[in-house]
């Protein structure tokens, strides 16, 4: 087997000055300073000037004059380096841990190695996952994963324990199922741990009707405690009983089974497949048939508002049903069902259901009312039902240009109100998205005057995110040189807003992901000092998600300035 060998730079010097506040979980291959009064002190020596020394411990930098030393020992600097490295994992630092791991620096750590001193601080990483990052969590699943040989099911198991901890069960779903479930049997914690997360998982899907993902918690729950099935497994039976039933043509009792068994235990789940289950009957069975499965679907799940709001869906459908069998009535009782929960639902429905009722009493070829109907349609925001009826009157020689003029009205707003989807992602500053409204227009209105200002915003987006890729690791630094420099002033408030801008802002970079930790640094501090407004400070740094920012009056017209640049400068150089 090929011995996988990483390399370990010295901490950068923002690291240094966090690093832990745990002891170090094994002080062999550290400095060590041999005090007068018959102490050691163990750690890495970072300065000696001529009179004092400095050694960072797992406790923080200390420093002794040299008349309270009797003896330094030096260790190597790769011996001091792994002693960083493990004191970075005693306190749970997966970042600055795994950053050290840069090929080509001095200090030779195997694989092995490595892995022994993670699982070491497993249960420290463990309690660190809440406040891991995803760049966190992407280092550790790197290291663990990307090796010649498997990962050991220690590790793998560390690994599915991060991610429930981090409150994500289906990633730790997926790290779980790759050990044998005979030995996450045969380990009491590990069996403790995989029952708790698998319950949650199969509680999750339910809730989310996701029933394959719940059944497939339920398979390995089963293998590893068939005890511990319980709710769940009584829910899944019901589902499958369902399914079962539906598949088989009775759409009727499968509905039962849902409303009356599945919903006390599951709702959602129950709700979900009672609509999967109704939409997959409407095209095979009779509209008088359909139509009584909806009423049974309102009377399972349409009794409260809540239920109400979810059947919005299924009303929409039924109400279209009922108007196709001419039943205006019923559909109004509908229409009044979606109103109280959706008023402007309820409101665009009545519209819908009073234009059935006027076309049906249109008497047949008379196009002037076809044209009248168009119009009012048109009044009543309903487009596609306006266009049909223009689409009838231009049969009329009478008609003919009017019901175009009114067709082209209708399309024209309707491409305006499409472009300025494309505009306004673009002055947000959402370039990726202004290309997918940009590529989606030009599908939709190939032939339209604005499908070239389209391409115009299209290219220039490329370029601003071309450029924005350049520049923001150097922008993303700056702003981060920045807050460290308020922090290092003292300056709390401040740090903790500039800290959170670059996280929030440059989520996907380095400097992005040490913002989060310097925050995190800035709360434990203002936690430590105690003081009510510190304490203030730090509770509202830790629920605040986005940075204090003054608005600029000035800045949209700014911005449109800039964008009318950008397209005379594209418009340009596409002349030469």
């Amino acid at each position: 087997m090929r011995l996988q060998v990483f390399h370990l730079s010295p901490p950068a010097p923002a690291v240094v000055l966090v690093l832990g506040i745990l002891a170090l979980p094994c002080a062999a291959g550290a400095d060590r300073l041999a005090l007068t009064n018959g102490r050691v002190v163990t750690g890495v020596i970072e300065t000696e000037a001529n009179d004092r020394v400095a050694i960072r411990t797992s406790e923080g930098l200390v420093s002794f004059s040299k008349g309270q030393i009797s003896k330094i020992e030096r260790e190597s600097k790769g011996e001091n380096l792994r002693a960083a490295f493990r004191m970075a994992l005693a306190r749970g630092d997966i970042s600055a841990a795994l950053g050290m791991l840069n090929s080509g620096e001095a200090g030779v750590y195997s694989t092995a190695e490595i892995d022994a001193a993670i699982l070491e601080s497993s249960e420290t990483l463990v309690s660190a996952s809440a406040s891991a990052t995803d760049g966190d969590s992407a280092r550790l699943s790197s290291f663990i994963h990307d090796r010649p040989s498997t990962a050991s099911e220690e590790l793998l198991i560390l690994l599915s324990r991060h991610y429930a901890g981090r409150g994500n069960t289906v990633r730790a779903l997926e790290e779980l199922r790759a050990l044998p479930t005979s030995s996450i049997a045969s380990v009491p914690a590990w069996r403790e741990f995989a029952v708790g997360m698998l319950s949650s998982e199969i509680r999750r899907a339910l809730d989310a009707g996701e029933t394959d993902e719940g059944i497939e918690a339920l398979r390995i729950l089963s293998e590893i405690a068939p005890a511990a099935n319980g709710t769940q497994s009584a829910a899944l039976l019901f589902l499958r009983n369902s399914s079962r039933k539906a598949s088989q043509g009775d759409y009727a009792g499968a509905l039962e089974t849902l409303g009356a068994q599945l919903a006390t235990v599951a709702p959602a789940t129950a709700f979900n497949e009672a609509q999967r289950i109704v939409a997959l009957a409407e095209g095979r069975l009779s509209t008088t048939a359909t139509l009584e499965l909806y009423d049974q679907l309102n009377a399972y799940f349409g009794n409260s508002r809540s239920g109400q709001a979810q059947l919005l869906l299924a009303y929409q459908r039924q109400a279209k049903l009922l108007l196709k069998a001419g039943r205006f009535d019923d559909a109004e009782r509908v229409a009044d069902k979606v109103a109280a929960v959706d008023a402007d639902g309820g409101a665009l429905l009545a519209h819908k259901i009073e234009f059935a009722k006027r076309n049906a009493a249109i008497p047949p070829g008379d196009l002037v009312a076809e044209y009248k109907l168009g119009v009012w349609a048109k009044g009543m925001g309903l487009r596609d039902e306006a266009m049909a009826q223009f689409s009838l009157a231009e049969k009329s020689p009478e008609l003919r240009e009017n019901a175009q003029l009114q067709s082209r009205l209708m399309e024209t707003e309707m491409e305006k109100a499409e472009f300025q989807k494309v505009t306004t992602a673009f002055e947000a500053g959402k370039y990726s998205q202004a290309m997918k409204e940009a590529e989606a227009f030009r599908k939709k209105f190939p032939k339209s005057t604005l499908a070239k200002q389209a391409v115009t915003l299209t290219e220039i987006s490329k370029f601003q995110l071309t450029r924005k890729a350049k520049t923001r690791p150097a922008e993303a630094d700056a702003l981060y040189q920045n807050a460290e420099r308020l922090y290092y002033q003292n300056r709390y408030k401040e740090a903790l807003n500039a800290a959170l801008r670059v996280e929030t802002d440059y989520p996907d970079t380095e400097s992005g992901m040490k913002a989060g930790k310097m925050r995190q640094a800035i709360i434990r501090k203002l936690r430590a000092s105690g003081t009510q407004e510190a304490l203030a400070l730090a509770v509202s740094a830790e629920t605040t998600t986005q940075p204090e920012t003054q608005i600029n009056p000035h800045e949209r017209e700014r911005q449109r300035a800039e964008i009318e640049a950008l397209i005379a400068s594209f418009e340009m150089e596409k002349l030469r």
